[in-house]
């Protein structure tokens, strides 16, 4: 597994920032859980090529799709794979 260097830790808060700052701008808004459709929620990248392109998942639902992605090898580096992985679903190629 590739452990993200330093450059590519400061890309993905740099994107993890645009999303707060669109948040606040207004362009784009939270939405429930797509999981569970609890409404307190966090913004997850499949893509941090794509900023603005998150899932809004629970705490607990965004720790499970981690744990997957980890047990799977694909975490921290699981976007250079270019793989989608649904909390419930099996690992697919895009």
């Amino acid at each position: 597994m590739k452990y993200p260097t330093y450059d590519d830790r400061l890309y993905r808060c740099t994107v993890r920032r645009s999303v707060r700052l669109a948040l606040d701008d207004g362009i784009i808004k939270k939405q429930p859980c797509e999981v569970c459709g609890l409404l307190d929620v966090e913004a997850h990248h499949d893509d941090y090529s794509k900023p603005l392109e998150v899932r809004w998942l629970c705490r607990k639902h965004h720790l499970d799709l981690h744990k997957a992605l980890r047990k799977a090898g694909l975490w921290p580096a699981y976007n250079d794979k270019r793989v989608f992985i649904g909390v419930n679903s099996p690992i697919e190629e895009n």
